[in-house]
């Protein structure tokens, strides 16, 4: 195992520090203004204005266009009841930044030569329950591990993930399927942590943060509190729910990493770069979801935790980057208004159609039930053709199109997709595979 002082040798030489200039547009204190008539706003303020509203007392945006900073604003205040204006230097939290540091910091580090993410981790770490010492790093990146998206179980606390993991959280070998499990990117950072015997959020402020200048990003709550950090609305999540560091940061630190990420500037890594193509149609890549919009690529990231809305889009392609964020409701609004200003400027006009796999006809042949851990779907043949059982019903299944599924439930309706793996029937819930036992 590397030792601290060794991993700051390494480490520091992963990301050139990168010098982004940035424009800083004011914020659009006219959102805020009751006296101001809208007709009077541009569409952005308006958008702020119609997104105050309820739960929510602040929301922000940010725009890197062609490499510029665009547009750096907020509207609001950072909490209810606060009258302070809030502004673009407040700090919010943003769980999906994690995930994207722990990527590129990953595969920064293999393309150094420090790891090898196609090792499985019972190489590289003694003493590792057998569930986990044959799956890879890469595997665990892309969710191809076989890990279930099960619950955690009590008395697993995530600081010991990697001696207390269950045996029972293997659905299937590792590289034979992409399910997406909340344990993947916490196995990794565990691993991590246990390879190079240093924390996390040592490792990535070491790999990152410091590297790009990222001055008011940090994994400290308490750092946050002190700088300035937009109240969440709700209850605050407990520590022993965190699987990450939370990533306290500002909309300018995360164009600053986005930037650096799409120039090459951390090596071994850019947006898109490990494509993986899912059963459903869908493509990920480092915790980004990517998709073409009229020949451009756009990896994706929208996270509701926390009490904090955070929307990322970027565009490798074009340098561009649309960040928004904001407390209780979100900012759905703003988000819709800068993005429509982004296409228009990019040229989008529409979404390309995404090459779909063929669906699944569901006759009596896939009756059963279908488990995730301990989540669990059942199929049932009925008296008016096949039907979800909900624990009290049987809900007849709509073929809404070619591949998806839809049950419609008290509540709400559930979606699903039906994908035949040779011999095995998967029902896909989003990303989450569910398999007939």
């Amino acid at each position: 195992m590397s030792s601290p002082r060794s991993l700051s040798r390494t480490l520091t030489l992963l990301v050139p520090t990168l010098a982004l200039g940035m424009h800083l547009a004011s914020p659009g204190l006219a959102a805020q203004d009751p006296d101001v008539d809208a007709s009077e706003m541009s569409a952005v303020d308006r958008a702020a204005r119609s997104d105050l509203v309820g739960n929510t007392s602040g929301v922000g945006a940010a725009v890197l266009y062609e490499g510029e900073m665009d547009l750096l604003a907020a509207w609001g205040t950072p909490s209810a009841g606060s009258e302070e204006q809030l502004n673009p230097q407040y700090l919010f939290p943003f769980r999906g930044l994690s995930d994207l540091m722990l990527a590129a910091t990953i595969r920064a580090l293999a393309d150094a030569g420090q790891i090898d993410v196609n090792r499985s981790l019972g190489t590289m770490i003694a003493e590792l329950p057998p569930v986990l010492a044959t799956v890879t790093l890469d595997q665990l990146l892309s969710h191809t591990a076989g890990l279930d998206d099960a619950r955690v179980p009590e008395g697993v606390e995530w600081d010991t993930l990697l001696d207390d993991f269950p045996e029972s959280a293997r659905i299937a070998p590792p590289g034979s399927l992409y399910s997406w499990s909340r344990y993947s990117y916490p196995v990794a950072a565990r691993a991590l942590e246990r390879i190079l015997n240093a924390t996390f959020a040592e490792i990535a402020q070491f790999a990152i943060i410091a590297p790009l200048g990222m001055s008011r990003t940090s994994f400290d709550p308490g750092f946050a509190e002190m700088a300035g950090v937009l109240e969440p609305f709700g209850s605050p999540v407990p520590p022993s729910a965190i699987a990450l560091p939370i990533a306290y940061t500002t909309p300018a630190d995360v164009v600053q990493f986005v930037a650096a990420w799409m120039g090459g500037a951390i090596r071994g890594s850019t947006p898109g770069d490990q494509l993986r193509d899912t059963p459903i149609g869908a493509v990920f890549s480092d915790g980004l979801r990517v998709a073409s919009f009229d020949g451009l690529r756009r990896a994706t990231l929208a996270r509701d935790e926390d009490g904090v809305a955070v929307s990322l889009e970027i565009y490798p392609e074009a340098s561009s980057v649309l960040l928004a964020w904001g407390n209780g409701n979100g900012p759905n609004s703003v988000r819709q208004a800068i993005q429509q200003d982004v296409h228009f400027a990019l040229g989008i006009l529409g979404q390309d159609p995404a090459p779909m796999p063929p669906g699944e006809l569901i006759d009596e042949s896939w009756a059963g039930r279908y488990r995730n851990g301990d989540l669990i779907l059942e199929l049932r043949s009925g008296t008016a053709g096949m039907a979800l059982f909900d624990g009290e019903a049987e809900v007849p299944l709509i073929l809404a199109d070619r591949n998806v599924y839809i049950a419609q439930r008290n509540g709400g309706s559930l979606a699903f997709t039906a994908v035949l793996a040779g011999s095995q029937r998967i029902l896909y819930v989003g990303d989450r595979a569910y398999l007939r036992r």
